[in-house]
Protein backbone atom coordinates (compact mmCIF):
# COMPACT_ATOMS: atom_id res chain seq x y z
CA UNK A 1 0.00 0.00 0.00
CA UNK A 2 1.10 3.63 -0.73
CA UNK A 3 2.97 5.42 1.79
CA UNK A 4 -0.19 8.06 1.68
CA UNK A 5 -2.79 5.38 3.09
CA UNK A 6 -0.23 4.99 6.45
CA UNK A 7 -1.56 8.18 7.95
CA UNK A 8 -4.97 6.75 8.06
CA UNK A 9 -6.59 4.97 11.20
CA UNK A 10 -7.27 1.76 9.22
CA UNK A 11 -9.89 0.50 11.98
CA UNK A 12 -12.19 3.22 11.01
CA UNK A 13 -11.43 3.10 7.16
CA UNK A 14 -14.33 0.71 4.82
CA UNK A 15 -11.84 -1.26 2.24
CA UNK A 16 -12.62 -1.07 -1.25
CA UNK A 17 -10.39 -4.28 -3.58
CA UNK A 18 -10.83 -3.75 -7.10
CA UNK A 19 -10.20 -6.93 -9.02
CA UNK A 20 -9.82 -6.04 -13.04
CA UNK A 21 -10.21 -8.86 -16.08
CA UNK A 22 -8.14 -10.89 -18.49
CA UNK A 23 -5.57 -8.62 -19.39
CA UNK A 24 -5.87 -6.15 -17.09
CA UNK A 25 -4.12 -4.17 -14.63
CA UNK A 26 -5.04 -2.76 -11.41
CA UNK A 27 -3.57 0.52 -13.58
CA UNK A 28 -5.81 0.51 -16.10
CA UNK A 29 -9.78 1.39 -16.88
CA UNK A 30 -11.13 3.65 -14.39
CA UNK A 31 -9.09 1.86 -11.62
CA UNK A 32 -6.82 4.60 -11.27
CA UNK A 33 -9.55 7.20 -10.81
CA UNK A 34 -11.84 5.67 -8.63
CA UNK A 35 -8.62 4.72 -6.15
CA UNK A 36 -7.09 8.14 -5.49
CA UNK A 37 -11.24 9.27 -5.55
CA UNK A 38 -12.10 6.71 -3.00
CA UNK A 39 -8.73 7.41 -0.90
CA UNK A 40 -9.28 11.40 -0.70
CA UNK A 41 -12.67 10.05 0.68
CA UNK A 42 -10.55 7.83 3.05
CA UNK A 43 -11.16 4.82 1.90
CA UNK A 44 -8.26 2.07 2.05
CA UNK A 45 -8.30 0.88 -1.47
CA UNK A 46 -6.22 -2.26 -2.96
CA UNK A 47 -6.28 -2.50 -6.66
CA UNK A 48 -3.15 -4.73 -7.27
CA UNK A 49 -2.36 -6.50 -10.30
CA UNK A 50 -3.53 -10.12 -10.42
CA UNK A 51 -0.71 -12.73 -11.76
CA UNK A 52 -0.46 -13.54 -15.69
CA UNK A 53 -3.34 -11.44 -16.78
CA UNK A 54 -3.04 -12.86 -20.03
CA UNK A 55 -3.42 -16.61 -18.80
CA UNK A 56 -5.37 -16.19 -15.84
CA UNK A 57 -5.49 -18.71 -13.45
CA UNK A 58 -8.07 -19.53 -11.12
CA UNK A 59 -6.34 -20.97 -7.81
CA UNK A 60 -3.47 -18.26 -8.14
CA UNK A 61 -6.26 -15.32 -8.25
CA UNK A 62 -8.88 -16.64 -5.82
CA UNK A 63 -5.34 -17.41 -3.67
CA UNK A 64 -4.39 -13.66 -3.87
CA UNK A 65 -7.67 -12.18 -3.37
CA UNK A 66 -8.96 -14.18 -0.34
CA UNK A 67 -6.68 -13.54 2.49
CA UNK A 68 -7.49 -9.24 1.56
CA UNK A 69 -11.51 -10.14 2.13
CA UNK A 70 -12.63 -9.12 5.43
CA UNK A 71 -16.02 -8.47 7.27
CA UNK A 72 -17.85 -4.88 5.67
CA UNK A 73 -15.19 -4.43 2.70
CA UNK A 74 -16.53 -3.53 -0.94
CA UNK A 75 -15.54 -5.34 -3.24
CA UNK A 76 -15.45 -4.41 -6.96
CA UNK A 77 -14.84 -6.78 -9.78
CA UNK A 78 -14.45 -5.33 -13.92
CA UNK A 79 -15.25 -9.00 -15.97
CA UNK A 80 -13.38 -11.51 -15.13
CA UNK A 81 -12.71 -10.20 -11.49
CA UNK A 82 -16.82 -10.91 -10.91
CA UNK A 83 -15.83 -14.76 -11.31
CA UNK A 84 -12.76 -14.43 -9.13
CA UNK A 85 -14.82 -12.26 -6.36
CA UNK A 86 -17.40 -15.06 -6.08
CA UNK A 87 -14.85 -17.87 -5.97
CA UNK A 88 -13.02 -16.44 -3.30
CA UNK A 89 -16.43 -16.04 -1.72
CA UNK A 90 -17.12 -19.53 -1.65
CA UNK A 91 -14.46 -19.93 0.27
CA UNK A 92 -14.28 -16.73 2.58
CA UNK A 93 -14.97 -18.00 6.25
CA UNK A 94 -15.69 -14.71 7.35
CA UNK A 95 -18.41 -12.24 8.38
CA UNK A 96 -20.57 -10.72 5.57
CA UNK A 97 -18.27 -8.22 3.08
CA UNK A 98 -20.71 -4.92 2.81
CA UNK A 99 -21.12 -4.93 -0.97
CA UNK A 100 -20.08 -6.60 -4.03
CA UNK A 101 -20.46 -5.29 -7.12
CA UNK A 102 -20.30 -7.13 -10.70
CA UNK A 103 -19.11 -4.72 -13.44
CA UNK A 104 -19.51 -6.16 -16.73
CA UNK A 105 -19.30 -9.35 -14.91
CA UNK A 106 -20.12 -12.97 -15.84
CA UNK A 107 -20.15 -16.69 -14.10
CA UNK A 108 -20.56 -19.22 -16.97
CA UNK A 109 -18.92 -19.99 -20.10
CA UNK A 110 -18.55 -16.87 -23.00
CA UNK A 111 -18.98 -17.62 -26.26
CA UNK A 112 -15.53 -15.97 -26.86
CA UNK A 113 -12.28 -16.22 -28.85
CA UNK A 114 -10.40 -16.62 -25.57
CA UNK A 115 -12.53 -18.55 -23.77
CA UNK A 116 -10.39 -21.44 -23.01
CA UNK A 117 -8.45 -19.01 -21.22
CA UNK A 118 -10.98 -18.00 -18.84
CA UNK A 119 -12.70 -21.51 -18.67
CA UNK A 120 -10.86 -22.37 -15.50
CA UNK A 121 -13.33 -19.94 -13.42
CA UNK A 122 -16.54 -20.97 -14.76
CA UNK A 123 -16.30 -24.58 -15.76
CA UNK A 124 -17.42 -25.97 -12.31
CA UNK A 125 -19.76 -23.77 -11.17
CA UNK A 126 -20.64 -22.07 -8.40
CA UNK A 127 -22.06 -21.92 -4.81
CA UNK A 128 -24.69 -19.64 -4.87
CA UNK A 129 -26.23 -20.11 -1.94
CA UNK A 130 -22.77 -20.17 0.15
CA UNK A 131 -22.21 -16.99 -2.05
CA UNK A 132 -25.65 -14.92 -1.27
CA UNK A 133 -24.44 -15.74 2.64
CA UNK A 134 -21.52 -13.78 2.29
CA UNK A 135 -22.71 -10.33 0.43
CA UNK A 136 -24.44 -7.56 2.21
CA UNK A 137 -25.52 -6.18 -0.92
CA UNK A 138 -24.94 -7.35 -4.67
CA UNK A 139 -25.24 -4.83 -7.49
CA UNK A 140 -24.84 -6.12 -11.14
CA UNK A 141 -23.59 -3.17 -13.80
CA UNK A 142 -23.82 -3.73 -17.19
CA UNK A 143 -23.69 -1.82 -20.96
CA UNK A 144 -26.76 -3.02 -23.32
CA UNK A 145 -23.74 -3.13 -26.27
CA UNK A 146 -20.73 -4.73 -24.09
CA UNK A 147 -19.02 -7.03 -26.87
CA UNK A 148 -18.30 -9.42 -24.52
CA UNK A 149 -20.32 -10.41 -21.85
CA UNK A 150 -24.46 -10.13 -23.19
CA UNK A 151 -26.91 -9.18 -20.83
CA UNK A 152 -27.88 -12.29 -20.36
CA UNK A 153 -25.15 -12.97 -18.01
CA UNK A 154 -26.46 -10.06 -15.86
CA UNK A 155 -29.83 -11.62 -15.74
CA UNK A 156 -28.02 -14.94 -14.58
CA UNK A 157 -26.59 -13.46 -11.33
CA UNK A 158 -29.45 -11.27 -10.71
CA UNK A 159 -31.16 -14.97 -10.80
CA UNK A 160 -28.60 -16.76 -8.61
CA UNK A 161 -27.36 -13.84 -6.23
CA UNK A 162 -30.35 -11.21 -6.27
CA UNK A 163 -29.44 -7.55 -5.35
CA UNK A 164 -30.02 -4.36 -7.75
CA UNK A 165 -29.03 -5.01 -11.93
CA UNK A 166 -28.29 -1.25 -13.70
CA UNK A 167 -27.86 -0.91 -16.86
CA UNK A 168 -26.02 1.54 -19.15
CA UNK A 169 -26.80 2.61 -22.35
CA UNK A 170 -23.84 2.94 -24.91
CA UNK A 171 -20.92 1.88 -22.73
CA UNK A 172 -19.34 -1.19 -23.75
CA UNK A 173 -17.31 -3.16 -21.36
CA UNK A 174 -17.68 -0.68 -18.98
CA UNK A 175 -13.49 -0.09 -19.39
CA UNK A 176 -11.50 2.91 -21.13
CA UNK A 177 -12.26 2.15 -24.35
CA UNK A 178 -15.76 2.79 -23.92
CA UNK A 179 -14.68 5.94 -23.10
CA UNK A 180 -14.91 5.23 -19.35
CA UNK A 181 -11.44 6.53 -17.38
CA UNK A 182 -14.21 8.18 -14.94
CA UNK A 183 -16.94 5.89 -13.12
CA UNK A 184 -18.77 8.46 -11.06
CA UNK A 185 -21.80 6.63 -10.62
CA UNK A 186 -19.79 3.78 -9.21
CA UNK A 187 -17.82 6.32 -7.05
CA UNK A 188 -21.41 7.82 -5.42
CA UNK A 189 -22.52 4.84 -4.72
CA UNK A 190 -19.82 3.32 -3.26
CA UNK A 191 -19.77 6.49 -0.95
CA UNK A 192 -23.02 6.18 -0.15
CA UNK A 193 -23.09 2.36 0.80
Amino acid sequence: MGSCLRRFNKSNMKKVILVHGVGGSGQNHWFPWLKKKLEKQGFLVDAQDYPETDTPNLEKWTGKLLPKIEKDCVLIGHSLGVSTILKALEKYKGEKVLAVFSIAGFARHLELDFSPLIDNFTEKGFDFEKIKQKIGSFFIWESDDDPFVSGGEGDFLYQNLGGTKQIFPKRDHLAVWGNDEKFIELLDKIIQL
